[in-house]
């Protein structure tokens, strides 16, 4: 079977996904755009960065690093624009709080390590090697680490040749973070005529998803000239393979009809089209598991469970208002001190104290990071997934893969009595709905490791279905409090300056 593909000049396509280790490569956001584009990819998101503010004094230039999932800045009417740069103080000391994660506001902290004398200087985020050889020092001697805010995602990495330092997102960690590899049917190898015909519309080698269509959108909203090229060279190949939805976010405030272009309405339009109604939907449970956490206001009907449910929610053109069980999936402290990495894991989950005592009863919400069925339990996931799952958890209606986190910013908002909706961030996913594959449902699949090949189709889940819903002693993660009670995995402790 066909999932998705993308060809030219004979050449396989090969794209980095963020998906289980059993999806196909093919089925990655940009999986149908042939491997040098996929490449070149890096200038999209370099400028998908510089859109959200980067800045940091250097000797290689200034960069700026801000989060817009709570920025509270005036956006254009159906436009772009950019986000404030937001520079963090820098404090001195570290301030005695509370371990409770819930505990007194912390002041801002930086983004600095206080490695041990004898050791050579390493980032809180790359100390993973070191700290395993070195585990039973550690154990009597905890080190102590400082982390920022303004540095979500992000870590040092030091440079081979000494020239200086470089920003890189967190997924680049191939070796602990939860990404997206795959493993599903491939399509028949590639035509050295895939490339479209020199004089083709630009319209050809559209799929009957107008993928081709959406992605260029997308990239056109960032209205950058560096991209133009990029934008060409998707214009000239045949995506016509393509059996998957893409959903995107770009800043704004949209009216009309194009309310329904980005965001979570973008989704939902697409779920009313392309889904069907299920009997017993009520009983079908909502899933999100996620990375970073915004603020959603004093009460989950303020957003969660009011348009963003209703989203979640939709089954093809179903009159029926159900109001299903809600599973979201984020780290809680006992999962990330038992990391692989240990507590330096937590600076790729930036949930901040400020945000999560407005929200409380959010928490209620929460289930754990367990991964047991793929073996990654341990490893602190980037991922994020959003699914709508049977009551037994052996079939979806549909599933969604996004760098979209659990926020207003990334999802946009309804605004002016649900006239306009806003939207603060660049996101982008891919939808899997059963239709585009002649299905019904997905059938999930159970055994990420079969003993031998199988020609049934089932869809890989990155973690553990049914999701573990927090005990009673569980806490989620907040990055910028410290965690000095337990050590961690490495007899590391996590205090915040």
């Amino acid at each position: 079977m066909v999932i998705c593909g993308g060809t030219t000049n004979g050449d396989s396509v090969s794209a980095r996904t963020h998906f289980p280790a059993h999806v196909p490569q093919c089925c990655s956001v940009f999986c149908c755009v042939c491997s040098p584009i996929s490449a070149g990819l890096t200038g999209i998101f370099a400028a998908h960065l510089s859109k959200r503010g980067m800045s940091q004094d250097s000797q290689h230039g200034r960069w700026t690093i801000s989060s817009s999932e709570d920025e509270e800045e005036a956006l254009p009417l159906s436009g772009t624009t950019t986000s404030k740069p937001q520079q963090p103080a820098v404090s001195s000391h570290i301030p005695h709080q509370s371990a409770s994660p819930l505990g007194p506001e912390p002041g801002s902290v930086t983004a600095q390590v206080k490695p041990e004398p004898a050791q050579s200087p390493v980032s809180s985020l790359a100390i993973g090697s070191e700290a395993r050889q070195l585990a039973a020092k550690n154990q009597l001697n905890p080190v102590k680490y400082e982390t920022s805010p303004s540095l979500a995602g992000k870590r040092k990495k030091e440079v081979p040749d000494g020239s200086g330092w470089a920003l890189s997102d967190s997924d680049d960690d191939g070796d602990v973070k939860k990404k997206g590899v795959s493993n599903l049917p491939k399509s028949t190898p590639p035509s050295p005529k895939a490339k479209k015909p020199k004089g083709s519309s630009a319209s050809a080698g559209e799929s009957p998803t107008f993928f081709k269509r959406d992605l260029l959108e997308y990239l056109a909203s960032y209205r950058a000239p560096e991209l133009e090229e990029w934008i060409q060279r998707i214009k000239e190949h045949d995506l016509s393979e393509t059996r998957v939805y893409l959903v995107g976010s770009t800043p704004g405030r949209y009216v009309g009809s194009d309310m329904e272009r980005w965001g979570h309405l973008r989704l939902r339009k697409l779920l009313y089209d392309h889904t069907e109604p299920i009997p017993g939907e009520e009983r079908w449970p909502v899933i999100g598991q996620f990375s970073s956490i915004g603020s959603m206001g004093l009460d989950k009907t303020k957003w969660l469970t009011g348009e963003f449910q209703r989203t979640m929610t939709t089954l093809g053109k179903s009159s029926l208002r159900s109001d299903p069980p809600m599973h979201l999936l984020y780290p809680s402290v006992e999962d990330v001190r038992t990391s692989l990495e240990g507590y330096p894991a937590g600076g790729s989950l930036p949930y901040s104290i400020q945000t999560a005592q407005k929200q409380l009863w959010l928490h209620s919400f929460f289930h754990r990071w367990m991964a047991n069925t793929t073996g990654r339990s341990h490893a602190m996931p980037h991922i994020k997934t959003y699914m709508r799952a049977s009551p037994d958890f052996t079939q979806l209606a549909w599933f969604f893969v996004t760098s979209a986190n659990l926020s207003k910013a990334a999802w946009g908002a309804l605004e002016k009595n649900n006239t306009q909706i806003m939207v603060r961030s660049y996101e982008l996913g891919v939808l899997y709905v059963p239709s585009a594959f002649g299905m019904k449902t997905f059938p999930v699949h159970k055994n990420p490791f079969p003993a031998s090949s199988s020609s049934s189709f089932s869809f890989p889940v990155p973690f553990d279905l049914p999701p573990t819903c927090y005990s009673p002693k569980d806490q989620p993660w907040i990055w910028n409090i410290p965690y000095n009670q337990a050590p961690d995995t490495h007899g590391n402790i996590w205090v915040p300056s």
